[in-house]
Parts: structure tokens; C-alpha cells; sequence
């Protein structure tokens, strides 16, 4: 049974564009600091829907659905967070925890 369950799962992107979209994402990242973080939040909404839209559950496409502009608001707060803890709110990985809590409250099968 859970053989059948894993054989349905899978993760359909490869490593070759995965690597350029990470490359991407990390080049407006830091152009991103000149757009407030908002190219930021972009790129890596970028990244995650398509690592989302390539991965399949039981067979079962999944779909993220999130605005960046909505990301971006969440993260303003979460970086605010960080300089209000020095530092302990990404250190002992709240922000983390957050960010992909974020991410997944907004990803649901397609289909």
C-alpha cells in the first residue's frame, strides 16, 4: 500500500532548471534589494510555483496560489520580527518555519 503511494508521487522538474531558476532567483534577490524586497519576494514566489506546479501527490498535481505583493507584506513584518529578536527570530528558525507555513497554507491540488 504505501509502495502504491510512493510510485503516485514524484517530483517532475529537473535539476538542470531547477539550477537556472535557483541562479535567476538569486540574481533579483539581490537586485531586489534596490525594489524594497519586492523583486525578492517575486523571484522566490517564482521558484516555489514551479516547484509546486512539478510536484505531484498520490497522483495529484498541486497548485500554489499566492500573490508576491502578499508575500512581500509578510515579509517586511517577518524581517521587522528579525531586528526586533537580534537576530534569534531567523536563528533559531522561526522565520523559516513561517515562511514555509506561508507557502503551504496557499498550495492545494489542482485537480
Amino acid at each position: 500500500m504505501a509502495d502504491d503511494l510512493m510510485s503516485k508521487s514524484d517530483f517532475k522538474g529537473g535539476a538542470i532548471e531547477y539550477f537556472l531558476r535557483s541562479i535567476v532567483t538569486g540574481f533579483l534577490s539581490l537586485v531586489g534589494i534596490f525594489t524594497l524586497g519586492i523583486l525578492t519576494a517575486w523571484a522566490s514566489l517564482w521558484l516555489q510555483k514551479w516547484i509546486t506546479r512539478n510536484s505531484c501527490i498520490d497522483g495529484r498535481q498541486l497548485k500554489l496560489e499566492a500573490g508576491a505583493f502578499n508575500l512581500w507584506v509578510r515579509t517586511i513584518i517577518w524581517f521587522l520580527l528579525i531586528i526586533i529578536t537580534v537576530g534569534f527570530y531567523a536563528i533559531l528558525g522561526f522565520y523559516f518555519v513561517a515562511r514555509q507555513r506561508w507557502f503551504l497554507k496557499r498550495t492545494h491540488f489542482a485537480n
